[in-house]
C-alpha cells in the first residue's frame, strides 16, 4: 500500500487530485508479539495507526475504553493523550507517522476502521506469527512489514 493509499483510505473523496495530497511521513512501524503494553500515559506528536490481530489490547482516551480486535484499525490522532493495557499476548501492526500542517486542527479522536490491508496480507502476517514463535526468548520478537 502506497503512501497516497493510506491517506484515500482515511479520507478519500478529499484528495482526488494528487497535486492536493498532504505529505506523509513515516516515522517507524512493526509487525510485533506484544507481551506488556501497559501504559498509563501516551502522547505524542505523531498520528498512531494500531491493529492487533486478536482480542486482548485496550485503549483508554476520554473517559472511553477501546477493546482491540483483528476485525478494527484504531486510527490516533496526534497530540492526545491515550493510555493502553494489554490482557494477553497478542500479534500487533503499528505505524507511527507525521503528516501536513493542514490537519492540525482536526478534531482531536480516534477514528476506527475496517482493516482492508488484513485479506491481501494474511500469507505474510503468518510467516510473521511463524518467525517471531521461533524467536519467542529474544529480547525483541519483530517482523518488518512492508507496504506494496
Amino acid at each position: 500500500m502506497s503512501k497516497s493509499s493510506i491517506i484515500k483510505s482515511i479520507a478519500p473523496l478529499v484528495w482526488e487530485n494528487t497535486e492536493l495530497q498532504p505529505s506523509l511521513e513515516i516515522c517507524n512501524y512493526g509487525f510485533h508479539l506484544l507481551r506488556n503494553w501497559n501504559f498509563p500515559k501516551n502522547f505524542g506528536q505523531y498520528w498512531r495507526l494500531y491493529w492487533n490481530q486478536g482480542k486482548g489490547g485496550k485503549i483508554f482516551y476520554a473517559a472511553s475504553i477501546y477493546p482491540m480486535t483483528g476485525r478494527e484499525v484504531f486510527l490516533i490522532l496526534s497530540h492526545i493523550a491515550t493510555a493502553t493495557e494489554l490482557d494477553r499476548e497478542v500479534l500487533y501492526f503499528s505505524i507511527n507517522f507525521k503528516i501536513a500542517n493542514r490537519f492540525e486542527n482536526v478534531r482531536r479522536r480516534i477514528c476506527i476502521m475496517e482493516p482492508d490491508f488484513k485479506k491481501k496480507t494474511r500469507k505474510h502476517m503468518i510467516l510473521c506469527k511463524a518467525m517471531i514463535a521461533r524467536n519467542a526468548n529474544t529480547a525483541s520478537s519483530k517482523c518488518s512489514f512492508h507496504f506494496a
